[in-house]
């Protein structure tokens, strides 16, 4: 956003609006994606709400090849907590819980509200 500040190029605007959305994508909760890590903290629960999303992503946008590899990668854990393995690491304070929530769905929140600001610039 700097560089289109200081240059008014649409370009970098473009650019901006790309790492914003790369960043959300990232914030699914799916294992491996980070978001996947931080709802672990939360609750594993949610990585079915990310399976679900992530599926039908690729049968309703496009069946990209690095979303299918996700999937299974977020299958596989959400398999592995089924079956109980590691139970210990999702044992977190409630405290830290509130905290992991609020940290989370307020960087949602600010990269959905940059996004729509820099989609209404571009128009």
């Amino acid at each position: 956003m700097p560089l289109y500040l200081l240059s008014e190029e649409r370009f970098f605007l473009s650019l901006t609006y790309f790492g914003l959305m790369i960043n959300l994508f990232n914030l699914l909760p799916i294992r491996p994606l980070d978001g996947g890590r931080i709802t672990a903290a939360l609750s594993p629960w949610l990585w079915g709400i990310g399976l679900l999303l992530m599926l039908i992503s690729i049968f309703t946008i496009a069946p990209n090849p690095l979303m299918i590899l996700i999937l299974l990668f977020g299958l596989s854990d959400f398999y592995k907590w089924w079956k109980g393995e590691n139970r210990h690491y999702f044992e977190i304070s409630r405290h830290k819980r509130i905290l992991f929530a609020f940290g989370y769905l307020g960087l949602i929140f600010v990269l959905v509200l940059s996004l729509s600001n820099i989609h209404s610039q571009l128009g």
